[in-house]
């Protein structure tokens, strides 16, 4: 869940989850908290192993990263 995200004020937006070694696992147009949601799968639907993974999320101009570690 990312708070706010789906606020008019905030435009258009993109999320994308990049797994430990660099690659993007999984990213989205306009996310929303309710029907696009990364839920710790990869882009085809299957599980992510636990351990850490870094978001970059773009919202309008404005970018935004970090990490967050998947624990099941």
């Amino acid at each position: 869940v990312i708070e706010g995200i789906d606020a008019p004020r905030y435009g258009r937006n993109v999320v994308r989850i990049i797994g430990r070694w660099g690659q993007e696992v999984w990213s989205a147009v306009d996310y929303n908290n309710s029907s696009r949601v990364w839920a710790g799968q990869d882009a085809q639907g299957q599980d992510l192993p636990d351990g850490p993974y870094f978001y970059h999320v773009t919202i309008d101009e404005a970018v935004y990263q970090g990490y967050i570690e998947l624990q099941r």
